[in-house]
């Protein structure tokens, strides 16, 4: 097992790494409700899935780090879409880890190998981009995970060992 999210009703939703490449949905008492996925490059398949993470409606978004994209399910873990590709520039991915859902189902995703943070409306449309590459404050080296609360966004920088707080709808540097 690798991630793990809970959505507005408790549930709870693990990924899986290695050769089951899938995730799973739990009710909030710990009973199985469904697994989708398989290890594979096609829609609904994934090579090392990471961090899901779940839109106000249910929608449940999985980091595919070795295929490089995010991909989109309904809340019954139908595939619905994907988007990303590997590369260094905008809605471009290279080994991401970290995904987290923010407010207005906005999808904040961590570039780990790329000093990027990323997000994207929940139809993976690319709003913003913040790159870094140094060690001042509010730049970052290896974006190595990220989490949203209370309006902050908190992303664990990887290479200079410490973990950055930003105003969610500003970016500004807290």
């Amino acid at each position: 097992n690798y991630g793990v999210a809970t959505d507005n009703l408790d549930n709870i939703y693990v990924t899986e790494v290695g050769s089951t490449s899938r995730f799973q949905k739990f009710d909030s008492a710990g009973n199985y409700l469904f697994q989708t996925g398989s290890y594979g490059r096609g829609p609904g398949e994934f090579n090392g899935p990471r961090s899901p993470a779940i839109d106000s409606q249910g929608n449940i978004y999985i980091s595919d780090r070795r295929n490089d994209r995010i991909q989109k399910f309904d809340a019954n873990g139908q595939f619905l879409t994907l988007w990303g590709s590997r590369g260094t520039g905008p809605e471009q991915f290279f080994e991401m880890d970290s995904i987290e859902m923010g407010a207005n189902d906005i999808l904040w995703v961590a570039g780990y190998h790329k000093n990027d943070i990323q997000q994207f409306d929940s139809n993976g449309n690319l709003v913003d981009r913040w790159v870094g590459f140094k060690s001042g404050d509010g730049d970052f080296i290896e974006a190595r995970g990220i989490g949203v609360v209370d309006g902050k966004v908190y992303v664990v920088d990887g290479d200079n060992n410490r973990v950055q707080v930003f105003d969610e709808a500003t970016g500004e540097f807290l």
